[in-house]
């Protein structure tokens, strides 16, 4: 690895055939990656080359409340880690999702939505890192969802994260997308957007002191670097934002010029194709947004190359990006 991990107290082995070291204490095979991730404090998964097919999505989920009734997180790390980032799936490791698998409607109950890996239910989670990992949302096989017989909107998103640091290097996303919502109406749109890889990060974010140097002189807590999307779906009306950061922070108003290295979250060398919306940052409920550097990513055949999405956002830089045959280079509001 190029960066250190940052201190992993527990390393499992797993196979696509549900074999290995990280099978030992659970008999479900690949359920046992979720398994592993509730059940060790930290825990770095390393995943043999193949296909691991997948009837649920990957989360951390909590077994018990406090006295005040909010859910108790026993984890605070969390890798998965690849073998091989290539598109050969006899030697990369591969996270497919299983035909037809079962969706649950989004929070407004206006369409079906499915992660494939969601950890974003807990603001105190430590650090999530993904390495060398293919996510295949295998979107034409969702045919119980995905078809003119189906009007209520569907979208599939492959990585879904809250946390104080991380990152998601090297790895590749394909065969996801969004289904609009079919007809229109005022009180449910035509649209229905997803997101691919979207990165929140909690406003008690600093950089440890094991973490790798990453923006500037200073450390940024989140990278996303190195990865490609591409393959994605948008029948009716279906759209996306293939990388999306929402830092959820209210910073005081700047009395002097921000400092051009103080940026919590670092998105770099990606590769981006045919996609609605190429880059994004937002702002989210009351919080504003900011602090994100993007540099050097490769946007090609994409609607937008960036956006400005929601809400109040502040501090950003778009450095040495290159765009071609795109719609329009962005949005900034």
């Amino acid at each position: 690895l190029v960066f250190p991990l940052g201190g992993f107290a527990t390393t499992f082995f797993l196979k696509p055939t549900g074999t290995g070291s990280g099978s030992a204490g659970d008999p479900a095979g690949v359920n046992s990656i979720n398994w592993l991730i509730q059940n060790n404090a930290e825990a770095e998964l390393r995943f043999a080359p193949g296909v691991y097919v997948l009837s649920q999505g990957i989360s951390r989920f909590s077994t018990s409340l406090d006295a005040n009734g909010n859910p108790v997180y026993t984890n605070t790390k969390v890798a998965l880690i690849g073998d091989n980032p290539g598109r050969n799936s006899a030697t990369a490791t591969v996270f497919k999702f299983a035909d037809n698998i079962h969706t649950d409607k989004g929070v407004d109950d206006a369409w079906r939505e499915v992660k494939l890996l969601d950890m974003s239910l807990d603001p105190n989670f430590e650090r999530l890192v993904i390495e060398n990992i293919v996510f295949d949302g295998n979107f034409d096989q969702q045919s119980q969802v995905v078809g003119p017989h189906y009007r209520e909107g569907y979208k599939s998103l492959a990585v879904v994260a809250l946390a104080k640091s991380g990152r998601i290097k090297n790895s590749l996303i394909r065969n996801f997308g969004a289904q609009g919502i079919m007809p229109a109406s005022s009180g449910l749109p035509s649209g229905v957007e997803t997101f691919p890889i979207m990165v929140m990060v909690p406003e008690s974010s600093v950089a440890p002191s094991n973490w790798p140097q990453t923006s500037g002189t200073q450390d940024a807590t989140w990278l996303i670097e190195g990865n490609e999307i591409y393959g994605l779906k948008f029948p009716y009306a279906g759209y996306a934002t293939a990388i999306m950061v929402a830092p959820l922070f209210n910073p005081p108003i700047p009395t002097a010029a921000p400092d051009p290295n103080n940026r919590v979250a670092l998105v770099r060398g990606n590769v981006v194709r045919d996609v609605p919306i190429a880059l994004g940052i937002a702002g989210t409920t009351t919080s504003w947004s900011g602090r994100v550097r993007f540099e050097g990513n490769v946007v090609l055949n994409c609607g937008v190359g960036f956006n400005g999405d929601t809400k109040v956002i502040r501090e950003f830089d778009l450095t040495k990006n290159l765009l071609m045959d795109v719609g329009g280079i962005g949005f900034y509001g």
